[in-house]
């Protein structure tokens, strides 16, 4: 019987423990990773990514207008707009992709083995899924405007390389009047 009780108490712990990293790895808001959590796991793949000499590609998404649904709408339903559209653009990723709330109403991608051509196709393909979306409540469209950094040689590919690259893609896409793909060039 004292076995049985160490055993149990054992097993709590160890789903204490496997419950409060899942907690510090993932986003409460939206159920994607967290930036920490994205980078360890992105610092890992591009390694890998590297030692096997394949690409990489990285998409930043910034969902356009995001203030205006929270000055119009509030802040709770901001977030409802927020988590659909981490929900719509992870349930459009391959299984292979790495996704995460970056920071505010950015989200970002990290896609394995992706060539230019293939980074573009998704990034189109989250675009339209999120643009068809309906949100309950919304009075027109979602959209969000992509930045996409590719490195053909995952040996050259730093993190926060990508993400500047990304995100100035991004900005781009914004300026040539939002709801589009960029790549950086």
């Amino acid at each position: 019987m004292i076995f049985g009780d160490m055993l149990a108490i054992k097993l709590d712990g160890e789903i204490r423990h496997t419950e409060l990293v899942r907690q510090a790895s993932t986003d409460p808001l939206t159920g994607l990773l967290t930036r920490r959590s994205f980078s360890e796991i992105a610092t890992k793949q591009l390694a890998m990514l590297a030692e096997r000499g394949e690409p990489v590609a990285l998409i930043l998404a910034d969902i356009d207008h995001f203030k205006s649904f929270n000055d119009r709408y509030g802040h709770l339903r901001g977030d409802e707009v927020l988590r659909g559209v981490a929900l719509c653009l992870k349930e459009a990723l391959r299984q292979e992709d790495v996704i995460c709330r970056f920071g505010g109403e950015e989200i970002v991608a990290l896609l394995p083995g992706a060539s230019e051509t293939i980074a573009l196709e998704v990034a189109q393909r989250l675009r339209a899924k999120l643009e068809e979306k309906n949100f309950a409540g919304i009075d027109g469209r979602v959209t969000a405007s992509f930045g996409v950094a590719v490195c053909g040689d995952s040996a050259l590919a730093e993190l926060n390389r990508l993400v500047e690259r990304a995100d100035r893609a991004m900005y781009l896409a914004k300026e040539k009047g939002r709801n589009r793909v960029v790549l950086d060039a």
